[in-house]
């Protein structure tokens, strides 16, 4: 209830509300149900809406009605399909078909069924319409003649003629009026169409936007913001009228959208495939930019495009100019000049082409100046510079200095709050949590997301905007990137393309609190205890005994298409379920006894709904009842008369056995003597059996020496390691100053070319080529010794210890923002799609956290590289996946790209040190060996799979702390 009384408040003091339709901005949410959703055939004729959220749809296959749960249908006598309907108002719903006619009748058990009229063999043809006319039900059939309807029995009331009410509209187009006087056209073979009282078109939705057909037979509003269709190919439903409408690439806006603009009185959009400008309810690609836009502004007139491909200029006539070839991630108009962060440095540009460097800080991706002439940088690895006015360098921005004289600033963003900007750490919670992207609008509110680019909220006065939530939540897993705000308008630009919210609409689904409903309760899987038409008894009847798996189906009676609501349910006062949006909580093995089922709910719009109960009592089986009690008691008794029987009976016996037992015992005592001896042979035998053993003891002492003796080798290995690099150092440094020297010699010579002859000229300068080729080679083959003798280096540590209890999803966190900044360009450059996919919840093992990381990104950066080989041969889609799956026992961390791939001959060897399938000179062949000696160490596993040219996938399985 809060949280509706504060969602008022944003009615009312922040979105101005206009009671008339303003020009639609985009595409409204809406959802195509297809024959496989409803599970009937996909033509339909017919459609009306109930005040309780039902639908009734004509289908070719019988009537079919939605309870917001679940599809159910009513199959018409004789398998005959309907073809018209009509709710009057009393509420009663009537179905008229190809020679049938009746209504919908509701059973005690609030199921419904069809009651077929009398004297329908008077009726022959097919029902075009139904209406009431005297208080009766009229309708009109294709034999040309009207029926009326008195106590459920058919009579011919006249003869049809087009003069009449009876008169059916053959035309193609159908016309209802929604709220606000606003007014939904179906043109077949057009779509729909939308239009204000005034007779302005607002948008026109076709198959070109998603929906499910151009051509719809039937229409009806539900009367709080939802408009259903049905047409030859499935069923659709709109919120209709609705501030919040979006543009995907339906309809033009093709990848990312990473900034916009409105300039020219037009909205442009920057996405990762281009520019594009809005037609309509349509984008069109600006031809002559295809890269990244990062970045859009404008300037004298100009619009300013910051891409991957360099700076551009838009004029009025979209003339397009590239003001420069380089990397431009921002851009930031300063009086007569705009100043731009490309990958190599900062600079200072006028609109002719004048420019010089202001900065060398690279891959500047955020450039803000505040309100004391003080100029801000963030570059893509988070690092943040500033210069004073006084200034002129830029200085790197420090947080605190530890000990050992290291920033521990890590991460970082720029947020702009009125005239002051803030650095926010990715470490912070003051003011606010590290937001992924920030926008300061013309009223001083600064909108924030989460990390993850989610969640957008309102900063303002140093505190969160509350009153902003609630028109925000239905929005809270939109990925936003960009976004501005014009007149009445927030533009929201992101992975999805552009959502728009116009403040100026009156949206029902804002006004309209819905309720929950249950919709069904079913036991044991097929008996329909409440069927969910009429009102809801607050108890249900009686359950037998048997009947104790409880089946039941809710929902709200007013959903909207921006978004799902979710629900809570519980039975008996027991802790709530979590939230889920599915419709349905299934109960086994209840008790005998009364019981009480809740429900409740929050809608799209972020409003708690009020729960719902209903009662209902399980029969206990006769096997309890008090009589059966008694019998049960009898019966004890008896078997307790039956065992003291039996336990006398049974001492005789044991008494004239235990008289035998004597005598066969002196008979034993014979027999022992001669075991007496076989037990000595026995004994001889474990005695052999101890030697045996005793010289397996030895031999694992002897394996424990010789283990002992490797260890020692290593260390030897270690020393040797050490003795031998610092002569290599000698040899590689040495080799390096001598062709320096072999230079010297050379320009020597070629001074006193002309005091020596000729031949011995060449045979000197070949000489000195040759040296210095050899000395190359030399260093070279130093440098790879070297480079094999640091692996051999790294492979003795030890990396058996700290190993402690940590929470793995940090290290996962920590490597994807790590590897997200390292590869940013990579990433860029070939459009690679990184997904990192693990759950947000704790994710505990006993592990070495400096060791796990290490190892994923030594595998991450094995990834970018076979993707970068592969891309240097052919273009294609670029993907890597990095996920972690829990089962319980172990978590399951897969890394896959669709890379170069690994042959399959050498698959089994990819493991082994000194193994690679690069160049000597790129790398030593240990970082799997490494890789699998660390999960080892985690008492895990790893494992690859891959087919060459395709894929490789890595499996690291490790053991959960539990």
């Amino acid at each position: 209830m809060k949280r509706i009384l504060l969602f008022s408040l944003v009615l009312v003091f922040i979105l101005p509300f206009s009671f008339g339709q303003t020009r639609q901005l985009g595409v409204p949410y809406f959802r195509n149900y297809t024959a496989s959703d409803y599970d009937a055939n996909n033509r339909n004729s017919d459609i009306v809406a109930d005040n309780e959220g039902r639908v009734f749809i004509a289908n070719f296959e019988g009537l079919l009605y939605y309870d917001q749960a679940t599809w159910r249908m009513l199959h018409l006598r004789s398998l005959t399909r309907p073809t018209s309907l009509y709710l009057d108002s009393k509420n009663t719903l009537w179905v008229g078909g190809y020679n049938y006619f009746g209504h919908v009748v509701v059973a005690d058990n609030g199921t419904i069924g069809l009651k077929d009229s009398e004297n329908m063999s008077s009726l022959k043809g097919e029902v075009l319409k139904i209406w009431e006319e005297d208080g009766h039900i009229v309708f009109l059939a294709n034999n040309d003649r009207v029926y009326r309807v008195n106590d459920n029995h058919l009579s011919l009331l006249r003869r049809h003629t087009s003069n009449n009410e009876d008169s059916v509209d053959l035309n193609d187009t159908q016309t209802i009026t929604i709220d606000n006087g606003l007014k939904a056209v179906a043109k077949t073979g057009s779509g729909l169409f939308f239009y204000t009282d005034s007779g302005e078109l607002l948008c026109n939705i076709t198959e070109k936007n998603g929906l499910c057909s151009n051509n719809i037979n039937r229409m009806v509003y539900n009367g709080k913001g939802l408009l259903w269709g049905v047409t030859d190919n499935g069923v659709f439903s709109m919120s209709m009228p609705t501030a919040y409408t979006y543009f995907s690439h339906n309809e033009g806006v093709q990848g990312e959208v990473y900034s916009m603009h409105i300039y020219n009185g037009l909205t442009y959009v920057g996405t990762t495939n281009g520019l594009y400008r809005q037609n309509g309810m349509s984008f069109e690609h600006i031809e002559g930019i295809n890269h990244l836009c990062w970045a859009l502004t404008e300037k004298d007139g100009i619009l300013l495009v910051a891409s991957e491909g360099g700076l551009y200029s838009v004029d009025k006539n979209e003339h397009i100019r590239q003001i420069n070839e380089y990397d431009t991630k921002s851009i930031l108009v300063n009086d007569d000049v705009f100043i731009t962060g490309e990958g190599k440095g900062v600079f200072l540009n006028k609109l002719s082409g004048e420019r010089y460097k202001i900065s060398p800080q690279k891959n500047v991706t955020q450039i803000l100046k505040d309100g004391h002439d003080c100029m801000w940088l963030k570059t893509i690895y988070g690092e943040i510079w500033y210069r004073t006015k006084n200034q002129s360098l830029f200085s790197k921005y420090t947080k605190n200095i530890n000990k050992d004289g290291s920033n521990s600033l890590m991460q970082a963003t720029l947020v702009k709050i009125g005239n002051d900007v803030v650095v926010v750490d990715a470490i912070d919670t003051e003011p606010f949590l590290y937001p992924q992207f920030s926008y300061t609008d013309f009223s001083g509110n600064t909108w924030l997301t989460d990390k993850e680019n989610n969640n957008l909220y309102v900063w303002k006065n140093g505190q969160r905007q509350e009153s902003f939530d609630a028109f925000l939540y239905p929005l809270r897993d939109v990925v936003i990137r960009t976004m501005f705000i014009y007149k009445s308008q927030i533009w929201l630009g992101g992975e999805s393309g552009v959502t728009v919210i116009d403040r100026s609409v009156k949206d029902p689904a804002i006004n309209n609190v819905p309720k929950v409903r249950i919709c069904s309760v079913i036991a044991n899987g097929d008996s329909v205890v409440w069927g969910g038409f009429g009102e809801c008894p607050k108890k249900l009847p009686t359950l037998e005994s048997n009947q104790r798996n409880i089946y039941f189906t809710f929902a709200i009676d007013n959903p909207t298409m921006l978004g799902r609501a979710q629900y809570k349910y519980r039975m008996d006062d027991h802790e709530w379920s979590a939230a889920t949006d599915q419709h349905f909580a299934l109960f086994n093995d209840q008790r005998p006894g009364e019981h009480v089922f809740q429900v409740k709910a929050v809608d799209a719009m972020g409003r708690e709904i009020d729960a719902v109960s209903i009662k209902f009592e399980i029969l206990a089986p006769f096997y309890i009842k008090w009589y059966m009690n008694v019998l049960y008691l009898i019966v004890i008794a008896f078997f307790i008369y039956l065992l003291v029987r039996y336990r006398i009976s049974h001492l005789e016996r044991e008494k004239l056995r235990l008289e035998s037992v004597v005598n066969e015992r002196t008979a034993e005592i014979v027999k022992q003597r001669d075991e007496i001896v076989k037990q000595k042979d026995e004994i001889e035998e474990k005695s052999r059996s101890l030697e045996s053993a005793l010289d397996e003891l030895g031999q694992a002492q002897n394996e424990l020496i010789r283990q002992e003796k490797m260890a020692m080798v290593g260390k030897l290995t270690q020393g040797l390691i050490d003795r031998i690099l610092n002569p290599l150092n000698y040899i590689n440094n040495f080799a390096k100053l001598s062709i320096g020297l072999v230079k010297d010699v050379k320009t020597n010579i070629e001074d006193e070319k002309e005091h020596m002859s000729e031949d011995n000229y060449e045979d000197t300068v070949d000489v000195l080529g040759m040296l210095s080729s050899n000395l190359e080679k030399v260093g070279e083959h130093g440098q790879n010794t070297t480079r094999t003798l640091k692996a051999m280096e790294e492979m003795l540590k030890d990396r058996s210890g700290g190993i402690v209890p940590m929470n793995l999803a940090i290290v996962l966190r920590q490597n994807e923002e790590m590897f997200s900044n390292y590869y940013a360009k990579e990433i860029a450059a070939e459009g690679i799609k990184v997904t990192f996919n693990y759950p947000s919840v704790e994710l505990p093992i006993n592990g070495n956290a400096e060791m796990l990381s290490k190892c994923f990104m030594s595998m991450l950066a094995n990834s970018v590289y076979a993707i970068l080989k592969k891309s240097q041969r052919e273009k294609y889609k670029p993907e890597i996946t990095f996920s972690v799956t829990d089962d319980n026992i172990n978590l399951i961390v897969t890394l896959r790209d669709n890379g170069i791939g690994i042959e399959e001959t050498i698959l089994n060897k990819v493991f082994d040190p000194f193994f690679t399938t690069k160049p000597t000179g790129e790398a030593s062949g240990v970082g799997l060996y490494l890789s699998r000696e660390i999960i080892q160490n985690h008492q895990g596993d790893i494992s690859v799979k891959s087919v060459k040219n395709e894929y490789t996938e890595f499996t690291i399985v490790l053991p959960k702390n539990k």
